[in-house]
C-alpha cells in the first residue's frame, strides 16, 4: 500500500471517529446528526470513484494531437460476455515536439480499423521504427465511422514513422 493511500485511509478513519464523537456525545438535533452521517458516507462514495484516475487506470481523457507510441494492449468484443472490447494505448505527449517524460494509458473504444492501425504501428515498432500517432483531419466535434468524438478516436487515428534526425551542418 503507497504511502498517499495510507494518508488517505487514515484521515478518512479519523473524519469517522470524529463525526461518531459528534453524533453521540452532542446535544445536536437528530436531523442534522442524520444529515451529516449521509453527506460523510457520501463523500466516502465519491472519492472512492474518483481516485480511479490517480491511481493509475488509463484514461478516457482527449489524446494529445501528436504523440509517441510506447506500447499497447487490445482487448477485442466478446460476444459471449457483451463485452464492446477496447484498445489501451500508453503514449507521450509529443506537444512541443518533444516527449514529455510522463506516460499515459489511454483507453479508447474498439474498432476493427483502429485495431488495423495500432498492429501495424506496433509490427513496425518492433523492426525498431518509433511510431507517432495522431490525428489526421479530425477536431474536437469531428465524429467517426463508429460513432465516437475525437476524444474516442476510431478511423481518425493514423500513426507514422518518427522522421530521421536532422544533425547540425559541418
Amino acid at each position: 500500500m503507497s504511502d498517499a493511500i495510507f494518508g488517505l485511509l487514515t484521515a478518512y478513519v479519523l473524519i469517522a471517529l470524529l463525526l461518531l464523537n459528534l453524533c453521540l456525545f452532542s446535544r445536536i438535533s437528530v436531523w442534522v446528526k442524520v444529515l451529516s452521517i449521509v453527506l460523510v458516507s457520501g463523500f466516502y462514495y465519491v472519492t472512492y470513484v474518483s481516485l480511479t484516475g490517480v491511481l493509475g487506470w488509463p484514461t478516457t481523457a482527449k489524446l494529445p494531437e501528436r504523440f509517441l507510441l510506447l506500447s499497447r494492449v487490445i482487448v477485442e468484443p466478446d460476444k459471449e460476455s457483451g463485452g464492446a472490447g477496447a484498445i489501451y494505448l500508453w503514449a507521450d505527449d509529443l506537444g512541443e515536439g518533444k516527449p514529455s517524460m510522463l506516460p499515459r494509458s489511454y483507453e479508447l473504444p474498439y474498432s476493427a480499423v483502429l485495431h488495423k492501425r495500432v498492429e501495424e504501428a506496433v509490427k513496425r515498432q518492433r523492426q525498431g521504427i518509433v511510431q507517432i500517432g495522431g490525428a489526421e483531419n479530425a477536431t474536437e466535434k469531428t465524429v467517426s465511422k463508429e460513432g465516437g468524438k475525437f476524444g474516442e478516436l476510431g478511423s481518425d487515428l493514423k500513426f507514422t514513422d518518427l522522421p530521421d534526425p536532422r544533425l547540425p551542418e559541418k
